[in-house]
């Protein structure tokens, strides 16, 4: 068994959550319904509005019945990868990645019916689906039951691609949402090896979201920080799309690619080194020029490692930034610096309280004394900090309560 984002397929499930059918009236409601006129029947002095209530669900399901047997085969499809699943669960997690990649939420019913309906048109072997609407005279389901049995059976025999093959067509994918990201902020529409991504849970599906807009300031720095450690799958221009997308860009990208590969040369042939980095470099720089931010200054957030008010914070135009945890920032120390980037003026911000405190002050000697920085030190928290505190860490600014990056700047308090 492995970790599902639900517990189990039911009614509710497919309404509050996962959006597949109409929200009202309310499952739970329904049940309380049927309770009520099971135990109570004619003396219940809300008899007549239960009764509505489950005819209005019964209709409601036979309306929905082809959309519900389409849900649940596109689940089938989409969670198929996960080869230690069982049956329930790879439709649960292939469900709710297309729930979450389609916004489901956002969609009429009737956008959700032609999106699953595409989804089976442009995924079915064959060249015909079976029919799913229940028929009149079959009130216990029989017929609809077996042909979504059978059409279960038969998903279960498509060939199904490995998580190497799904990796690696993802990221090409991602490229291209990335591109349309830099180009015109526009969101690309999912496409099936995205759906097959994010219901495995592999990269880039991990490590970036579908809709690159909805990137925080953590996430972009948690591809960035993959990016400065040379993970052997890892590619250079999620790296340079990182920096961009904080608001960061070296004064010559050619310089950052080659102490990139030089702090952690990868096996291949000179030539393919060439290539790739002469590809990437032309694409970074494509990238920098449609990137018109241009923040003025910077900030390295030093952050908390859970319960971090970093991790709602969208990248701001005007203050380049990234957030890594006090683990993350050690492992940078014994790297040699970066070449040089912009914004030339750069900050430190140490959200409190610090997660080890004789670290953060390595990390604050370090900034200080081997990098050169001169700019007095920020310190955040979602509420006063004690000054006994205080009074054993650097002097520098405090902001209590600060919703985004910009709010550690405008006139701070100085201790």
């Amino acid at each position: 068994m492995i970790p599902s984002p639900l517990s189990r397929i039911d009614l509710s499930t497919l309404s509050s959550h996962l959006r597949v059918i109409p929200t009202t009236p309310a499952w739970p409601t329904v049940q309380t319904a049927i309770a009520n006129l099971k135990s109570k029947g004619r003396n219940s002095a809300s008899f007549e509005n239960d009764v509505r209530c489950v005819q209005e669900y019964c209709r409601l399901l036979s309306r929905s019945s082809e959309m519900i047997a389409h849900s649940l085969i596109c689940g089938l499809m989409a969670g198929q990868a996960l080869k230690e699943a069982d049956r329930e669960q790879k439709i649960l997690i292939g469900l709710d990645a297309i729930a979450r990649a389609y916004r489901f939420s956002e969609k009429t019913d009737l956008e959700v019916a032609e999106t699953l309906k595409k989804i089976l048109q442009d995924q079915w072997k064959d060249d015909s689906l079976p029919s799913f609407q229940i028929k009149a005279l079959d009130a216990s389901l029989s017929a609809w039951k077996t042909t979504l049995e059978d059409t279960f059976k038969l998903v279960e025999k498509f060939p199904v691609h490995d998580l190497d093959y799904i990796q690696g067509v993802a990221w090409s994918s991602w490229l291209d949402r990335t591109e349309l990201f830099f180009h015109a902020r526009r969101l690309a529409e999912p496409q099936w090896i995205d759906i097959l991504a994010v219901a495995a849970a592999v990269p880039p599906a991990t490590l970036l979201k579908l809709d690159l807009r909805e990137m925080t300031i953590t996430d972009w720095s948690t591809a960035l920080v993959e990016f400065f450690h040379r993970i052997p799958w890892f590619p250079d221009w999620c790296g340079f799309a990182a920096l961009l997308a904080l608001g960061f860009r070296p004064v010559n990208w050619l310089d950052l690619m080659k102490w990139r590969t030089r702090i952690a040369p990868v096996i291949a042939t000179d030539d393919v080194k060439d290539w790739e980095l002469e590809r990437t470099y032309r694409r970074a720089e494509k990238w920098s020029r449609r990137n018109t931010a241009a923040p003025s200054r910077g900030v390295l957030v030093i952050k908390k490692t859970t319960g971090s008010l970093v991790d709602g914070w969208l990248p701001s135009p005007s203050i380049a930034a990234a957030a890594v945890t006090t683990d993350q920032a050690l492992s940078f120390l014994d790297m040699p610096p970066p070449p040089p980037m912009l914004p030339s003026e750069k900050g430190i911000a140490f959200e409190m309280p610090l997660d080890r405190e004789a670290d953060a002050l390595r990390i604050f000697d370090f900034w200080y004394k081997e990098m050169g920085n001169t700019t007095p030190p920020t310190y955040f928290a979602a509420e006063a900090i004690p000054a006994e505190v205080l009074l054993r860490i650097p002097r520098g600014h405090v902001v209590i309560a600060p919703k985004s990056v910009d709010d550690l700047f405008p006139a701070p308090t100085a201790r």
